[in-house]
């Protein structure tokens, strides 16, 4: 969940822009993050030690959306003392 939260934050900081809608951003990381997370997992059942599982992609899916919630917090606070 930590790295997914982190990769989040760097999406949020990636994407915004200063006349785009916090919440257009967010859903970008949101997306863009969980979708990798299925990627990853797909990936993981090619590999011979490794399962891919469906609850990991929830889990990584919830660490994306605690990142981007901490970035869009942290992101509004820059915003407002802009």
């Amino acid at each position: 969940m930590t790295e997914y939260a982190i990769l989040a934050i760097l999406l949020v900081r990636a994407l915004e822009r200063p006349r785009r809608a916090v919440w257009t951003t967010a859903t970008a990381a949101l997306v863009i993050g969980a979708g990798y997370a299925v990627v990853d997992e797909l990936h993981q059942t090619w590999v011979p030690s490794r399962v891919g599982s469906p609850i990991d992609v929830a889990l990584d899916a919830c660490g994306t959306l605690l990142g981007v919630a901490l970035a869009t917090v942290l992101s509004a606070g820059r915003r407002s003392r802009a």
